[in-house]
């Protein structure tokens, strides 16, 4: 899938010259919505690496919250994506931490 992706990129750019721009913005649309799908395919893998954290750690009795973890986490974003701005990765992953531990509170050993 990722690669048929890369590929219709690559041929987007070859007809540049062909396509209206209404139709690039429905173009782009329809990349949004294919990443879109993927930053949730992810936001569910995440969430599931999180919900069997949350097993492991009430079999050793472990709390859920690790603070200095979150900021490792934080720290290493925004350090590997200058692109993103240090409002957005605080806040997205804050909601993360958030929902990450109400999840790892849900969990049965």
């Amino acid at each position: 899938m990722k690669r048929l992706f890369f590929l219709f990129c690559l041929m987007l750019n070859h007809l540049d010259g062909f396509i209206l721009p209404s139709q690039k913005i429905l173009i782009h649309r329809k990349q949004i919505d294919f990443i879109d799908e993927r930053i949730c395919d992810l936001l569910e893998a995440r969430f599931q690496v999180c919900e069997e954290i949350g097993r492991q750690k009430k079999s050793i009795s472990l709390q859920e919250e690790n603070t200095e973890r979150e900021k490792q986490i934080i720290s290493r974003l925004k350090k590997n994506h200058p692109f993103l701005s240090d409002d957005l990765i605080d806040n997205v992953w804050k909601l993360l931490f958030t929902d990450s531990k109400e999840r790892q509170k849900q969990q049965q050993v």
